[in-house]
């Protein structure tokens, strides 16, 4: 695993100083997250990056940053979000489904591909091996040729929103929200299958200031079950993030279920954000991920994209759909939801 030096000096190589070639996309896992960069990344003028963050890590930055503390930690911010624009692991620069890019030839293309794929077939050969896992996918960038924009995805960097948007002032932030109970329920099958890993251990919001404003306690927090540990995650972590966005531009916070009740809409109006335009490729792939019918695989794309939305409408029992509902009511941000 790679790490941030003591010092916290990273070499500029694809972002601009103040980011304005930057676009990132930060919510809960679960969340639709993935769906919405890999919209981005069908554009053929982006270059994406894939939680890079869960592959370079800087301890030295706290995870749940407070407003006090973003001044001290803007430079060494900034260094980290341009380091993590160079991670290019299989994980990182190899997610599936590839798209085509301008700024590689044709060969270039086919090229990338074969190696992400070869990488790929390699992994799991040597079941994940740690040298595997760290080999490094070209960008094969022509010569003269750049990305006009680098998205970059993460699921774990809601306490750190705030920071990185003064790090990099003039770049892009798109904040997704999913409903709380479709978040929780998605959750709760992570968990249980094995597959979800939490990064950050729920109790850790009891640190932030929106958890004392909401009234919440340690006392009263270990007292929970999963499913209302899991509510005031979602409650606590997306309050903080928009707390820390507000009164910023170039934000946009989205709804992932208003986005699946009107995909082809929706995805004009985040390419038009980032001043994309609307391209045969991406065509492309709103339609085929949005209206396949096989949605039973935890981690995928391509899914009848409403009727995944509203899985938990079936899945979790009435009880529990209150339950979370109640505590998401008790922060600003949850009181528009309902069953």
């Amino acid at each position: 695993m790679s790490t941030v030096n003591d010092k916290g000096d990273h070499a500029r190589v694809l972002l601009a100083p103040r980011g304005d070639n930057l676009l990132m996309i930060i919510g809960a896992p679960r969340s639709g997250t993935t769906w919405i960069a890999k919209l981005f990344d069908s554009h053929p003028d982006v270059c994406y990056r894939h939680e890079p963050d869960t592959i370079l890590r800087d301890s030295e930055l706290p995870v749940l940053c407070s407003s006090a503390d973003f001044e001290r930690y803007r430079i060494r911010a900034q260094g980290y979000l341009e380091s993590l624009a160079e991670v290019r692991t299989l994980k990182s620069a190899g997610s599936l489904p590839l798209f085509s890019k301008k700024y590689r030839t044709r060969s270039g293309n086919l090229q990338h591909a074969l190696i992400v794929h070869g990488v790929r077939s390699l992994q799991a050969a040597t079941r994940g091996s740690a040298w595997s896992k760290r080999m490094q996918i070209p960008d094969l960038f022509s010569p003269g040729s750049s990305p006009r924009l680098v998205v970059m995805k993460s699921v774990s960097a809601r306490g750190r929103i705030g920071l990185f948007a003064r790090a990099m002032p003039e770049c892009r932030i798109v904040f997704v929200i999913r409903h709380p109970c479709g978040q929780v329920n998605s959750t709760l099958r992570g968990i249980r299958s094995g597959r979800f890993e939490r990064r950050i251990p729920f109790e850790e919001i009891l640190q932030t200031s929106e958890a004392q404003e909401a009234g919440l306690s340690a006392r009263e927090f270990h007292s929970l079950d999963v499913v209302e540990q899991c509510a005031w995650h979602w409650a606590i972590l997306n309050q903080k993030a928009a707390n820390d966005l507000a009164g910023l531009t170039r934000i946009r916070t989205v709804s992932y279920d208003e986005v699946c009740l009107r995909p082809r809409e929706a995805s004009r109006e985040l390419l038009a954000l980032a001043g994309l335009d609307w391209t045969e490729h991406t065509n492309a792939f709103v339609t085929r991920s949005t209206t396949s019918k096989d949605s039973n695989r935890y981690y995928l794309i391509t899914r009848d994209s409403l009727a995944a939305a509203d899985k938990w409408r079936s899945q979790l029992a009435p009880d529990d759909q209150a339950r979370i509902l109640a505590i998401a009511r008790r922060v600003p941000t949850g009181i528009s939801f309902a069953v």
